[in-house]
């Protein structure tokens, strides 16, 4: 089965596998559907390019210096 959206992510806080499955259930409980959650960091950076245009930013925490 596909899933119906696709997300990638900056891990931040998220630390380790149970983290990340709590997430991602947490994500499909919200929204109803089957998600696919990768990391930013797993993804090849000619295939971020790729997908760039079609990106919508979510959430964004500003950093303070």
């Amino acid at each position: 089965m596909e899933s119906d959206i696709d997300f990638h992510i900056d891990k931040g806080a998220i630390t380790g596998l149970f983290s990340f499955a709590n997430f991602l259930n947490s994500l499909e409980d919200a929204l109803g559907v089957r998600v696919d959650l990768l990391t930013t960091e797993s993804l090849r950076q000619s295939f971020r390019d790729e997908i760039s245009s079609e990106e919508i930013l979510i959430y964004d925490i500003k950093q303070t210096s």
